[in-house]
């Protein structure tokens, strides 16, 4: 990926990853199955709105709803370059699909810089997970309640056993992902039901 991004190739190979989703996704969909798909992009594609409207093209192609689309955002790209992510933001929200900001860390630029986006999720940095015994769980409590104010749902990555996903339940979280629940398939063979 190194390589890709020093040579200019990400925007190239987030779009056919955004193809080979909506693709897949647009399967599903036809076989009854509501599933949203939460895909990461790289800094280099949201330099203007060539991405968004590229993904319109492919949610219209394939009449998939967009709400089924989620793109995903690290918190360090999006603190970096937040008048970009806004517009980018905007126009992602105009077709229909949503935002996500992923490896969150809950401190207070990264609560401020939620006012400034239309987010609905929020993935939480994996160190969470790793230090719930180490953190007071009020401060945690406090940054999931800030985050259903702004009805922003929660997710938690590196779910590894029974006793970490009734904790998370407890102080509220909204999903949780990682190992205990599922892990990486080449295909969308899952059932969660």
């Amino acid at each position: 990926m190194a390589a890709a991004e020093s040579s200019s190739l990400m925007p190239h190979i987030d779009r056919w990853v955004l193809r080979q989703c909506v693709r897949q996704l647009a399967q599903v969909h036809k076989q009854g199955q509501t599933v949203r798909l939460l895909i990461h992009l790289s800094h280099l594609s949201i330099q203007g709105t060539e991405l968004a409207q590229y993904l319109s093209g492919l949610l219209k192609a394939t009449e998939l709803p967009p709400d089924s689309i989620v793109l995903q955002l690290p918190e360090s790209i999006v603190l970096q370059q937040l008048k970009r992510i806004v517009d980018f933001s905007e126009a992602i929200h105009n077709i229909g699909c949503q935002l996500a900001i992923t490896r969150f860390q809950g401190d207070s630029r990264s609560m401020k810089m939620l006012k400034h986006l239309d987010i609905q999720f929020v993935r939480l940095d994996g160190s969470f997970t790793s230090r719930l015994e180490e953190n007071s769980d009020e401060d945690i409590i406090k940054m999931l309640d800030i985050l259903k104010e702004h009805n922003i749902r929660s997710i938690v990555p590196k779910v590894e056993s029974t006793q970490t996903l009734a904790h998370l339940w407890r102080m509220g979280v909204d999903y949780a992902q990682g190992y205990y629940i599922q892990g990486p398939i080449e295909t969308m063979d899952f059932d969660f039901v």
